[in-house]
This record gives C-alpha cells, structure tokens and sequence, in this order.
C-alpha cells in the first residue's frame, strides 16, 4: 500500500492525471512504490519536477521503467525511500499565492452592490482552472430578468468564467457542489458565507485541505 498526497485546491485536470500515473505506477512497481507527491499544478517545479516518486531502492531500468509511464505535463523526481530530503521538500511546498481569491472577492461585492436581496448564492470552483459548463462561478439570483446576463458580464473580472441562473435550478447548484465548489455568498445563511468556511455545499472533503493524503 502506498501513500499518494494531492492538494485539493489543484485543478481537477491535474489531480486526475496524477491519480492515473499513480495507477499506472501501482500496476508496474507493486509494492516497490512507496509514495507519490504531487506539487499542486504542473507549473509548480522543485528541482525541476512537478511529481516525486518515491520507490523503496533506486535499481537499474527505474528511471526508465517511471519514464515510459509519465503522461504528458508531468515531470517526475524519482527517489529511493531513504531520500528523505527530497520527500520533506515537496510534501511542505507550497505554492505562490494567486489571484483567484481576490478576483472572487472583488465580484462579490460587485455582485452585492448590484443585486442585493436578488443574489441568492454565488460558489466558486476551487480554481479559475476548473470548469463546469464552461464557467467556474455559479451565480444564482432569485430568477432571471432581462438584462441579468448583461449586468453580471459588466462586472465580471479577468479570469471570472460565470453561470448565472435562477434560484430553481438546483441542478446547477449540485453539480458545481459536487466539483468541491465553495460557498461564497448564501442568503440562507443571512448574506456572504464565513471566511472559514470553505465546505462544499453538499459535504465531502475540504477544497482548501493542502497535503491531504489518501491511502490508495
């Protein structure tokens, strides 16, 4: 049994192409795979990699046997069991702060100033990376007027991507649930969400759990 470690702030690409390549290991190495980790997207690099495979020895064919396996967008660190410095260096990375926080504050208080009591709810992917319906905000008024779509398109920031639709359609909030996304701002909860939480709506794990690791 091997541990496989993932930030699940990581787009979903990203995460689902390192749970594939950790397959791929498992079916080849066996036993001999100890660990995989990796950094949170593939722009990450530590020592020029963006994945570290820890193996239990280092034996002649390794490096090439890891190779053979790596998908495209992935850069692997292949590493013996006792390299520890290696294993502490990318399990306590982290990565440079981004924007996406900020982007999504900077549109809900457009939002609130321009809807008010009309905004229902509004969840965000946990990255600008992450798409449902070709968006990564969900938008949810308490039904749609003319001239909504327009006045949510004026306020949205670079790398916003947003769903609008109207309090009924709970398909839409599910789905975007479902993807890990975060709740923003919800009437029910009487206006925006606290800064501490960062659950999904419908339950599950938590999107900002960096260093989360799951026994494969």
């Amino acid at each position: 049994m091997h541990s496989m470690v993932v930030d699940l702030r990581s787009p979903r690409e990203w995460r689902r192409k390192i749970q594939l390549f950790t397959s791929s290991l498992e079916s080849a190495l066996g036993g001999r795979l100890i660990m995989v980790v990796a950094l949170p997207s593939p722009a990450d690099t530590l020592y020029d990699s963006n994945v570290l495979v820890v193996l239990d020895e280092l034996r002649p064919g390794d490096l090439e046997a890891v190779a053979s396996l790596t998908p495209e967008g992935v850069s692997p660190l292949v590493v013996p069991e006792d390299d520890r410095q290696a294993v502490e260096a990318f399990s306590s990375y982290e990565a440079p702060p981004d924007d996406w926080g900020e982007e999504l504050d900077s549109f809900l208080s457009r939002l609130v100033e321009r809807f008010g009591g009309r905004l229902i709810m509004v969840v965000a992917l946990p990255s600008p990376a992450d798409t449902l319906y070709d968006s990564n905000v969900l938008v949810v008024l308490d039904e749609l007027r003319p001239g909504d779509l327009e006045a949510v398109a004026s306020l949205t920031p670079e790398g916003v991507s947003p769903l609008v639709v109207p309090e009924d359609d709970r398909q839409a909030v599910e789905a975007f649930s479902l993807a890990g996304g975060r709740r923003l701002w919800g009437r029910s909860d009487g206006g925006r969400a606290a800064e501490t939480d960062r659950r999904p709506l419908l339950g599950g794990g938590t999107p900002g759990s960096q260093g989360e690791v799951q026994e494969a």
